[in-house]
């Protein structure tokens, strides 16, 4: 997972130069750019290839980005959704779970397909008590914790 923790560093707006933690960039896609957003959290997917890939939640969507070849990252699918600035993302499995602070509820992708598609299948999940959330926790078992859930509690769902 070293491109992922590369392409991290790059991801990540930093109030200091990447030079002071003695680190080469050695690929960049302006994801924020591209989309016209900002970014703010990663997450990793490695399929059964061993090809390896970020989930990068921003603002306006959800991007998966091939870093298997770490010079060159390059976006193969982006899932636009309404506009926030926090959009969480997890892995289990061959399927990505994110969620937002946005009336979005759940957003399930399907990474069954990659390397071979970007045609990457979309679910969304909603129901009247959890349409938001601020962040998902998904356990060795394949429980999913769902934490700041719209439905008043703000707690642990």
């Amino acid at each position: 997972m070293k491109q992922f923790i590369v392409l991290l560093t790059v991801c990540v707006v930093c109030n200091f130069s990447i030079a002071q933690l003695n680190i080469d960039s050695i690929g960049h896609l302006d994801l924020n750019t591209i989309h016209d957003q900002g970014l703010n959290d990663i997450w990793g997917y490695v399929d059964e290839f061993d090809n390896e890939y970020a989930i990068v939640g921003g603002t306006k969507g959800t991007s998966v980005v091939d870093i298997s070849a770490p010079s060159i990252p390059t976006e193969v699918f982006f899932e636009p959704g309404m506009e926030s600035i926090w959009r969480d993302v997890k892995t289990f499995g061959d399927y990505a779970y994110v969620t937002t602070e946005a009336a979005d509820g759940l957003m399930i992708l399907d990474l069954n397909g990659l390397p071979d598609t970007s045609s990457i299948v979309v679910e969304n999940y909603y129901d009247e008590l959890w349409i938001t959330a601020h962040n998902l926790y998904i356990d060795e078992a394949g429980t999913m914790f769902v934490f700041g859930a719209g439905n008043d509690s703000l707690g642990v769902d």
